[in-house]
């Protein structure tokens, strides 16, 4: 375990050995990378904390999750609802045999033509995890548009070699790239109590545990549904990793880092560097005591005036962009919270009183328009809010969230979606009016080629040239005689203008046959949002 580099508003500095990392006063951004393993040794989980600021140790962002899978009459997918597990939780002592198990609850609402729901919980997800995961004592719980209440259990206490770790529960069954790593292991207190473990050991890996379809909960549109379980866990990043800090005050600090096995267990000794972050020049003693020297000559005094008046514009200016940075993700935050959360009220209870509407017509067509517009309504909040919080200021980012954005409306239009990317985007920023109008652009691509292209599969690609972001939309639908008129028509001529907006370029390719391809370039310069 090792630091491979520091990097002070992204200009990489020099790491000194035996002494302590010098960190200039008004450097806004650190990152430490970190993590790197000795080659042929197995993957392993890394923990990380900054002593003076970190309360605890950090791992790097990486979670597993909890899914509601809802399917109509033909077993097609129809919705789903998930909860997502991060970290390591209050009961956790290193292993399940020994930790406390937390309640956790998950409600949703079934949508439209769902009429069976199953569970499923998955180890993997967009980062390279791992982790334990132990759950039990499953429940689910439908509360009928009638009022009456069903409830389904799925016990442990039934199945196929079930004092074997790879035993099969009734009602349960293995799934994901890896399905050996989900095992099934007794808990204290005898009396033959069980757990479903997913223990993933693998950071190209997965693996799941999940109920069978064929023997999925009945729902009927618009029931309420509420899945409690009991859990405990412990979830990190595979090695290398990456900490970054913004505006440190001024002192000294010890950056920690270890390795672990998946259960958090350490694996060797924990790692340190030094790191003191300057205080302002003018606040350091021997500025103090060159001004009271030079006192007594007017050059001095007045070179000593303009300096502190430019440190206290560079000060007033980190203050203010620090500020801005604090109210973008304030803005985002109470639109997500106040608003979303209104929305998603509207369109459920409109669902309700379209359900218990009378056979007016006319007055269920209106419910129908006001939940159709409340959910149209929360998916464009849902962007505005990503475009605004900077949390999100990455290329990484951008693909993640257009990536499911594609999965999400795709699924819905039974097309095929295909994701190609590559193993590691470079570390490189985006403004919020970058990701937001090359976002509207791909997403216009797509809405084009599901509308008018008659596909069966939609790729998008992804990747980084010559320090160009290169975005790529493509179908293998029918295609057409490309004309600047027949273009303009498409909408080619919106996806353009964002694009070209912001210095990029725009280029579409299309034949008879053989589908349309849009591809934007976007230089990774700067760009004023």
């Amino acid at each position: 375990m090792e630091v491979n580099a520091v990097l002070l508003d992204g200009v990489e500095a020099r790491v000194p050995k035996g002494r302590a990392l010098e960190v200039p006063n008004g450097t806004r951004d650190l990152e430490i990378r970190f993590g790197s393993m000795p080659s042929g040794e197995e993957a392993a989980r890394v923990r990380y904390r900054l002593e003076g600021f970190d309360a605890d140790w950090q791992d790097p962002p990486a979670h597993m999750r909890a899914v509601v899978h809802f399917v109509d009459a033909e077993g097609l997918e129809v919705g789903a609802s998930h909860t997502l597990m991060r970290g390591t939780s209050q009961g956790w002592r290193g292993r399940v045999e020994d930790a406390a198990f937390d309640l956790r609850t998950l409600e949703t609402v079934a949508p439209s033509r769902a009429e069976r729901a199953y569970l499923e919980f998955v180890s993997g997800g967009t980062d390279p995890v791992l982790g334990v995961y132990a759950l039990s004592d499953v429940q689910l719980e439908v509360l009928g548009t009638d009022g009456q209440r069903r409830r389904s259990e799925f016990p442990l206490s039934a199945g196929v070699d079930l004092g074997d770790r790879l035993g099969v529960p009734e009602g349960w069954r293995r799934g994901g790239s890896k399905p050996e790593m989900a095992l099934l292991e007794p808990l204290p207190g005898g009396a033959g109590r069980l757990a479903l473990v997913l223990r993933d050991s693998s950071e190209h890996a997965y693996c799941i545990w999940k109920t069978s379809v064929a023997s999925g909960v009945t729902v009927r549109t618009g029931e309420r549904l509420r899945v409690q379980w009991r859990e405990c866990y412990s979830i990190g990043a595979a090695a290398p990793a990456v900490a970054r800090y913004r505006f440190l005050r001024p002192g000294m600090y010890r950056f920690q880092m270890v390795a672990t096995r998946p259960s958090s267990e350490p694996l060797g000794r924990v790692v340190e560097m030094q790191l003191v972050v300057q205080s302002p020049l003018w606040q350091r003693p021997w500025i103090w005591l060159l001004g009271a020297g030079g006192a007594v000559g007017g050059v001095a005094l007045a070179v000593r005036r303009v300096t502190r008046q430019r440190m206290q514009r560079k000060l007033a200016e980190l203050q203010r962009e620090r500020a801005l940075e604090s109210e973008r993700a304030r803005i985002a935050q109470d639109i997500h919270d106040e608003l979303g959360a209104g929305l998603a009220q509207i369109a459920m209870l409109s669902e309700l009183a379209h359900m218990d509407s009378p056979g007016d017509a006319s007055h269920r067509t209106q419910l129908e328009e006001i939940g159709a517009r409340a959910h149209a309504a929360g998916r464009k909040l849902d962007e505005i809010v990503w475009a605004i919080n900077p949390a999100h200021d990455s290329a990484e980012d951008l693909v993640g969230y257009l990536a499911r954005f594609a999965q999400d409306y795709l699924s819905l239009a039974r097309i095929r979606f295909r994701l190609d990317v590559p193993p590691a985007l470079p570390e490189v920023g985006l403004s919020s009016r970058q990701r937001h109008q090359i976002f509207l652009a791909a997403k216009e691509a797509i809405h084009n080629a599901v509308k008018h292209g008659s596909a069966q599969q939609i790729t998008l690609r992804v990747g980084v040239s010559a320090g160009e972001l290169v975005l790529t939309v493509s179908d293998d639908g029918c295609g057409f005689a490309d004309s600047p008129e027949l273009g303009e028509n498409r909408g080619s001529a919106n996806m353009r203008n964002r694009v070209e907006k912001l210095g990029g370029r725009f280029h579409r390719e299309s034949r008879p046959g053989s589908g349309t391809s849009v591809t934007f370039t976007l230089p990774l310069n700067p760009v004023s949002p």
